[in-house]
């Protein structure tokens, strides 16, 4: 009997790790196995944020040149 199963796996210190479905028998099977990249898990999309370290504005210049106009030297159009 040939079966098609797709699951989400893990490699750990060089060996697969995988569940099954409770009904697959036990005993030796062929296995053909594809590696793909897994998706990025959407809650580590932004763990780099957890990294950043917050900075306080508190001493910037009031009158600092930051508009369009005073970096430049144009009307931004």
């Amino acid at each position: 009997m040939t079966r098609t199963l797709e699951r989400d796996a893990r490699i750990e210190r060089g060996r697969l790790v995988i569940e099954l479905p409770a009904d697959v028998p036990d005993g030796p099977v062929y296995v053909l196995l594809t590696l793909e990249t897994a998706p990025p898990n959407p809650h580590d999309a932004a763990a780099w944020l957890n990294e950043l370290e917050a900075t306080s504005l508190a001493g910037w210049p009031a009158a600092s040149p930051l508009s369009r106009e005073d970096l430049y030297g144009d009307d931004g159009r």
